[in-house]
């Protein structure tokens, strides 16, 4: 298959994960993704990153085989990039040198959308990414897990399974400690996709990233 092949059956089968989920936004916006399928696609330098590397294991723990298949077809074809709006020391040396994602819609993706951000976002193991928020409404739905969720800076986490979809709303405080799976999820930013994410200090991230080092 070509690379526009691949991309393009990668773009339909996150489009059916999102609708078999009976998530009420994963459902409106994988018919917001739908719309893209038959739409021509831009040439889209691929890249890889060091994060990448943990990729294999984490198609080896998704529970959708469809889905897997397509993602490891076609992540060679995307351009996986490291999210710049933070400077390491405020978003953190294990995560700023321990992510990617490659967006499949978007200004700068194959399928080029000024309103929509969607595609796959990828953390390596022992990771906290920290306490953030953002203008932007996302959908994140991870394929691999559990990981620890909070959505209050210094609050309590909660474990979430994989295909458990999160909904955070504009400006919602949310952060995420991956587990011993490398964390791989579909992402998507509905509104507002050209405004920053945005770090909100808390005072027990020395204590967080600490114990996750120690399990590296």
């Amino acid at each position: 298959m070509t690379s526009e092949t691949e991309v393009r059956n990668l773009l339909k089968q996150l489009s059916r994960f999102l609708l078999t989920l009976g998530h009420p936004k994963a459902t409106e916006i994988g018919h917001l993704t739908q719309v893209y399928e038959c739409r021509a696609t831009t040439h889209v330098e691929p890249r890889s990153a060091e994060v990448c590397r943990h990729l294999p294991a984490a198609l080896g723990a998704m529970t959708d085989q469809p889905l897997a298949t397509a993602i490891a077809s076609a992540s060679a074809c995307l351009k996986w990039v490291l999210y710049d709006a933070y400077t390491e020391e405020d978003i953190g040396l294990a995560f700023a040198r321990g992510h990617a994602f490659a967006s499949l819609i978007g200004e700068d993706a194959p399928f080029v959308s000024t309103e929509l951000d969607a595609g796959l976002f990828l953390v390596a193991p022992h990771v906290f990414y920290r306490d953030h928020h953002h203008a932007a409404p996302e959908l994140y739905v991870p394929l691999t897990g559990p990981h620890e969720w909070r959505f209050q800076p210094g609050g309590t986490f909660f474990s979430l399974p994989a295909n458990q979809p999160v909904w955070n709303e504009p400006w919602q405080p949310h952060a995420t400690k991956t587990g011993s799976t490398p964390f791989l999820s579909i992402f998507v930013w509905t509104n507002d996709i050209t405004e920053p994410a945005r770090v909100i200090a808390a005072s027990d991230w020395a204590v967080l990233e600490g114990g996750l080092a120690a399990s590296r």
